[in-house]
């Protein structure tokens, strides 16, 4: 049995590679998957903000998740494109968010 206070990461991580694959593998159109892609790098970089004075392995972790969902459903159309436009998501939210453009509500 999993403790879930210690392998959340891991569970959350997992979660997320499975829902990256299937939203990838159920657009049909490249170019729509290739926004949802960039889409889900921004609310990574918007998460990345968030947590920005805090330890980031446990988020690292669930990003690379999402990232290897997203490679596995897109291993044959241009898996480089698909690291390039995620990862440009996450610094255009963090950096969208760290200029102060949009101000989030904490709660």
């Amino acid at each position: 049995m999993a403790d879930f206070l210690f392998d959340w990461p891991d569970i959350v991580a997992f979660v997320v590679l499975i829902f990256c694959f299937v939203l990838a593998t159920l657009s049909k159109n490249l170019i729509f998957a290739f926004i949802i892609v960039f889409l889900v790098g921004l609310v990574f970089g918007r998460i990345w903000y968030r947590f920005k004075g805090a330890s980031k392995m446990a988020l690292v972790i669930v990003l690379l998740g999402a990232l290897l969902g997203f490679l596995v459903a897109f291993i044959i159309n241009k898996p480089e494109i698909v690291i390039i436009l995620f990862l440009l998501g996450v610094a255009v939210g963090f950096l969208v968010h760290e200029k102060g453009y949009i101000k989030s509500i904490e709660f």
